[in-house]
Protein backbone atom coordinates (compact mmCIF):
# COMPACT_ATOMS: atom_id res chain seq x y z
CA UNK A 1 0.00 0.00 0.00
CA UNK A 2 0.87 3.27 -0.51
CA UNK A 3 1.71 5.84 1.89
CA UNK A 4 2.40 9.46 3.21
CA UNK A 5 6.12 10.35 4.73
CA UNK A 6 5.86 13.29 6.82
CA UNK A 7 9.92 13.98 7.79
CA UNK A 8 9.99 16.14 10.88
CA UNK A 9 12.64 18.02 11.87
CA UNK A 10 12.69 19.31 15.98
CA UNK A 11 14.41 22.52 16.87
CA UNK A 12 12.48 25.11 14.81
CA UNK A 13 9.18 23.49 13.83
CA UNK A 14 7.78 21.86 17.40
CA UNK A 15 9.29 24.52 19.49
CA UNK A 16 10.87 28.23 18.98
CA UNK A 17 12.60 30.73 20.17
CA UNK A 18 10.70 32.16 22.69
CA UNK A 19 9.80 28.53 24.18
CA UNK A 20 13.95 28.23 24.41
CA UNK A 21 14.12 31.08 25.99
CA UNK A 22 11.65 30.88 28.44
CA UNK A 23 11.96 27.07 29.78
CA UNK A 24 14.16 24.39 30.99
CA UNK A 25 16.14 21.64 28.46
CA UNK A 26 12.86 19.18 28.77
CA UNK A 27 10.67 21.13 28.33
CA UNK A 28 11.53 23.27 24.86
CA UNK A 29 8.70 21.75 23.17
CA UNK A 30 5.79 24.28 22.38
CA UNK A 31 2.70 22.88 22.92
CA UNK A 32 0.99 25.48 20.44
CA UNK A 33 3.55 24.43 17.43
CA UNK A 34 3.05 20.85 18.26
CA UNK A 35 -0.72 21.39 18.30
CA UNK A 36 -0.40 22.60 14.54
CA UNK A 37 1.62 19.81 13.68
CA UNK A 38 -1.30 17.38 15.27
CA UNK A 39 -3.75 19.20 12.90
CA UNK A 40 -1.75 18.55 9.97
CA UNK A 41 -1.42 15.16 10.92
CA UNK A 42 -4.70 14.57 11.64
CA UNK A 43 -5.46 16.30 7.82
CA UNK A 44 -3.16 12.86 6.65
CA UNK A 45 -4.86 10.52 8.61
CA UNK A 46 -8.40 11.55 7.50
CA UNK A 47 -7.15 11.81 3.87
CA UNK A 48 -4.87 9.00 3.73
CA UNK A 49 -5.45 6.82 6.52
CA UNK A 50 -3.39 6.74 9.60
CA UNK A 51 -2.51 3.36 8.55
CA UNK A 52 -0.78 4.94 5.98
CA UNK A 53 0.93 8.14 7.71
CA UNK A 54 4.16 7.59 8.36
CA UNK A 55 6.12 9.94 10.41
CA UNK A 56 10.02 9.93 10.50
CA UNK A 57 12.53 12.00 12.74
CA UNK A 58 15.09 13.41 11.10
CA UNK A 59 16.08 16.04 13.83
CA UNK A 60 19.08 15.99 15.50
CA UNK A 61 17.30 15.12 18.39
CA UNK A 62 17.21 11.50 17.55
CA UNK A 63 21.35 11.10 18.17
CA UNK A 64 21.61 13.07 21.75
CA UNK A 65 21.22 12.02 25.09
CA UNK A 66 20.02 13.66 28.22
CA UNK A 67 23.05 16.05 29.42
CA UNK A 68 23.68 13.43 32.49
CA UNK A 69 24.21 10.66 29.69
CA UNK A 70 21.65 8.94 29.97
CA UNK A 71 19.27 8.14 26.43
CA UNK A 72 16.00 9.20 26.07
CA UNK A 73 16.08 12.28 24.56
CA UNK A 74 14.35 10.73 21.95
CA UNK A 75 12.25 8.67 23.96
CA UNK A 76 11.13 11.87 25.76
CA UNK A 77 9.89 13.46 22.36
CA UNK A 78 8.16 9.75 21.36
CA UNK A 79 6.53 10.17 24.89
CA UNK A 80 5.54 14.40 24.91
CA UNK A 81 4.19 13.62 21.13
CA UNK A 82 2.13 10.52 22.38
CA UNK A 83 0.07 13.00 24.60
CA UNK A 84 -1.17 14.29 22.04
CA UNK A 85 -1.91 11.33 19.68
CA UNK A 86 0.79 12.03 17.35
CA UNK A 87 2.85 8.83 17.17
CA UNK A 88 7.02 8.81 15.70
CA UNK A 89 7.33 6.01 13.60
CA UNK A 90 11.14 5.58 12.33
CA UNK A 91 13.76 7.94 12.03
CA UNK A 92 16.14 8.65 9.54
CA UNK A 93 19.68 6.45 9.60
CA UNK A 94 22.50 8.95 10.80
CA UNK A 95 25.35 9.63 8.03
CA UNK A 96 27.39 11.88 9.54
CA UNK A 97 29.20 12.96 6.58
CA UNK A 98 26.20 13.87 4.78
CA UNK A 99 23.36 16.37 5.26
CA UNK A 100 20.00 15.74 6.33
CA UNK A 101 18.53 15.65 2.44
CA UNK A 102 21.07 12.91 1.78
CA UNK A 103 19.88 11.38 5.39
CA UNK A 104 16.47 11.94 3.41
CA UNK A 105 16.87 10.62 -0.05
CA UNK A 106 18.15 7.62 1.26
CA UNK A 107 15.40 6.71 3.66
CA UNK A 108 13.00 7.23 0.60
CA UNK A 109 14.45 5.51 -1.81
CA UNK A 110 15.09 2.18 0.57
CA UNK A 111 11.24 2.63 1.16
CA UNK A 112 10.47 3.25 -2.50
CA UNK A 113 7.53 1.31 -3.49
CA UNK A 114 5.58 2.49 -0.52
CA UNK A 115 6.65 6.25 -0.71
CA UNK A 116 3.42 7.91 -2.46
CA UNK A 117 3.76 11.67 -0.96
CA UNK A 118 6.24 12.97 1.47
CA UNK A 119 6.79 16.21 3.20
CA UNK A 120 9.76 17.49 4.85
CA UNK A 121 9.30 19.95 7.72
CA UNK A 122 12.54 22.16 8.84
CA UNK A 123 13.58 25.35 9.86
CA UNK A 124 17.10 25.01 8.13
CA UNK A 125 17.69 24.51 4.66
CA UNK A 126 20.32 21.83 3.79
CA UNK A 127 22.64 22.75 1.39
CA UNK A 128 21.67 18.90 -0.36
CA UNK A 129 18.22 19.74 -0.41
CA UNK A 130 18.41 21.83 -3.93
CA UNK A 131 20.30 19.04 -5.57
CA UNK A 132 18.06 16.09 -4.36
CA UNK A 133 15.10 18.33 -5.46
CA UNK A 134 14.08 17.68 -1.66
CA UNK A 135 13.18 21.88 -1.78
CA UNK A 136 9.92 20.99 -3.79
CA UNK A 137 8.44 18.57 -0.82
CA UNK A 138 10.07 21.19 1.92
CA UNK A 139 8.16 23.50 4.40
CA UNK A 140 10.22 25.66 6.39
CA UNK A 141 9.32 27.32 9.66
CA UNK A 142 11.82 29.25 10.46
CA UNK A 143 12.27 31.99 13.33
CA UNK A 144 10.77 35.05 12.63
CA UNK A 145 12.96 37.89 14.17
CA UNK A 146 10.31 40.05 13.54
CA UNK A 147 7.72 38.61 15.95
CA UNK A 148 10.14 36.02 18.37
CA UNK A 149 8.08 33.37 17.50
CA UNK A 150 8.94 30.72 15.08
CA UNK A 151 7.97 27.02 14.66
CA UNK A 152 5.32 25.39 13.04
CA UNK A 153 2.70 27.98 12.44
CA UNK A 154 -0.62 27.74 11.21
CA UNK A 155 0.36 29.96 8.54
CA UNK A 156 2.27 26.82 7.51
CA UNK A 157 -0.46 24.50 7.20
CA UNK A 158 -1.72 25.66 3.34
CA UNK A 159 2.11 24.74 2.38
CA UNK A 160 1.95 21.57 4.48
CA UNK A 161 -0.89 20.34 2.47
CA UNK A 162 0.08 21.65 -1.13
CA UNK A 163 3.35 19.68 -0.37
CA UNK A 164 1.92 16.26 0.96
CA UNK A 165 -0.81 16.36 -1.85
CA UNK A 166 2.18 16.69 -4.37
CA UNK A 167 2.70 12.99 -5.62
CA UNK A 168 5.71 11.69 -6.06
CA UNK A 169 7.12 11.14 -9.52
CA UNK A 170 9.50 9.04 -11.09
CA UNK A 171 11.77 12.44 -11.83
CA UNK A 172 11.45 12.79 -7.90
CA UNK A 173 12.74 9.54 -7.48
CA UNK A 174 15.57 10.16 -9.96
CA UNK A 175 17.11 13.30 -8.14
CA UNK A 176 16.85 11.36 -5.00
CA UNK A 177 19.01 8.85 -6.55
CA UNK A 178 22.18 11.02 -6.90
CA UNK A 179 22.89 10.42 -3.33
CA UNK A 180 23.63 6.94 -3.74
CA UNK A 181 26.15 7.87 -6.55
CA UNK A 182 27.69 10.66 -4.24
CA UNK A 183 28.17 8.02 -2.15
CA UNK A 184 30.06 5.66 -4.18
CA UNK A 185 32.72 8.67 -4.97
Amino acid sequence: MKKVYVFCDVDGVLNNAHAKGIRNFLLWLDDNNISIFKEFIDYCHKKYGRENTVIVLTSSWRKNNFPDGHDGIENFLKDYLFKSDVVIDDETECLDIWGRGSEIAEYILRHKKEVAHYVVIDDDFAPDFKPLGITSHWVQTSDDPTDGIGGLRKKHLRHLYEKIDKPVTEKDFEKLSRIRRWMKK
